[in-house]
C-alpha cells in the first residue's frame, strides 16, 4: 500500500494517535460536532468522508436524523478499518473503502457515479506532505455545487499562542513532537490554509474557529 505523502506508516500512525488521548479527545468531539453540523446544514445525501479515526462519526448522536441516503467511509488503516467494518455491519447507508482517497478513486467513483455532495477532510491534510493531491483527489469526486469540510489545527489558537509567549516552541507554527510522531508536515493558519483551497480552485471558503 502506498503511503502518499505520509512520512508515518499507518500502523504506527494508529498507534502514536493513540497514545497522549486525554486532552485529544476532546478535539476529536469537537471535529465531530463540526462535521455533524456541516452535514445538517449542507442537507447531504450521499456522503464521503476520508478517514474515520478511532471514535466512529457515524455512531454520533442522532445522525440517523440527517438526510443522508449513501455514505462512505475510506480509511488506509487496518486498526481503524476493521473497527468501522465492525459498527457498519447491517446498516445499508454505510459502506467501507479500505485504502488511500488517491489510490481508490475508481472504486470511490463506481460507488458514486453521480459524484458525492459532501466530502469530509477532517483533521487530515496536515498529516501528508503533498496535501494538494489530497484535496485535487477529494474535489475530484465531488458533484458540481457540492460542499467540501476541511479541519485542521490552527497555528494561531490559544494554546500554540501560549506557548510561544512560554518560550515552549518558537513560532505557532512550529513542528512539535507531537507533530513529529503522527507525521504532521504542516500547521496550518487562516493564510496557507486559503492558499491551497484556491489552488485547487475551490470557491466562497468559509472559516470557523
Amino acid at each position: 500500500m502506498s503511503s502518499f505523502g505520509k512520512t508515518v506508516p499507518p500502523e504506527q500512525y494508529a498507534a502514536n494517535y493513540m497514545d497522549e488521548m486525554e486532552f485529544e479527545q476532546h478535539l476529536i468531539s469537537a471535529r465531530q460536532r463540526c462535521c455533524f453540523d456541516f452535514l445538517a446544514t449542507a442537507g447531504a445525501r450521499r456522503v464521503l468522508e476520508v478517514g474515520c479515526g478511532p471514535n466512529l462519526l457515524i455512531d454520533w448522536p442522532d445522525v440517523d436524523k440527517l438526510a443522508v441516503e449513501s455514505w462512505v467511509i475510506v480509511e488506509p488503516t487496518t486498526t481503524y478499518s476493521e473497527h468501522a467494518a465492525r459498527r457498519i455491519a447491517g446498516r445499508e447507508k454505510l459502506s467501507l473503502v479500505v485504502g488511500y482517497l488517491e489510490e481508490k478513486r475508481a472504486e470511490l467513483i463506481a460507488r458514486c457515479k453521480e459524484g458525492y455532495d459532501a466530502v469530509l477532510l477532517s483533521g487530515l491534510i496536515h498529516e501528508t506532505t503533498e496535501p494538494l493531491r489530497l484535496v485535487e483527489s477529494a474535489v475530484s469526486l465531488m458533484k458540481p455545487g457540492a460542499s467540501l469540510l476541511i479541519i485542521v489545527p490552527n497555528a494561531m489558537s490559544f494554546h500554540r499562542m501560549l506557548a510561544v509567549e512560554m518560550g515552549i516552541i518558537e513560532r505557532p507554527d512550529t513542528i512539535t513532537r507531537r507533530n513529529r510522531d503522527l507525521g504532521q508536515a504542516t500547521v496550518y493558519d487562516k493564510e496557507t490554509l486559503l492558499d491551497l483551497v484556491e489552488r485547487v480552485g475551490l470557491v466562497k471558503p468559509r472559516f470557523s474557529g
